[in-house]
């Protein structure tokens, strides 16, 4: 009978900032059938500090979403769309900054 191995590397990327100290990391399986771990790089990631005194931005997801089927047919992509609700509704301008950047990143 011979050894199976599972290896389970969990998420390859650290995606809370309650992750931060989580060091993600992959299997590498040789021809010998030995296997193993590697840390993956993650010195380019960033976490946004969040203060433990920040008070929740109010954000009505129904209104939103209305606000998107109400586009109907004018042509707005998702991004556009995005950025539309950005200038129409009353968003916090640090979040409407993470918001445009992570879409001008693309």
């Amino acid at each position: 009978m011979s050894i199976k191995r599972i290896l389970n590397p969990g998420t390859f990327i650290r995606r809370k900032s309650d992750e931060i100290n989580y060091k993600p990391k992959v299997g590498l399986l040789y021809n010998d059938g030995t296997v193993s771990r590697v840390e993956l790089d993650t010195s380019k990631d960033r976490f946004e500090v969040i203060r433990p005194d920040r008070k929740e931005a109010p954000f009505n997801m129904r209104n939103f979403l209305s606000q998107l089927e109400g586009l109907g047919e004018h042509g707005l992509d998702f991004r556009e769309a995005i950025k539309n609700h950005l200038e129409t509704d009353d968003i916090e301008d640090k979040v409407k900054e993470i918001i445009l950047e992570a879409l001008d990143s693309k």
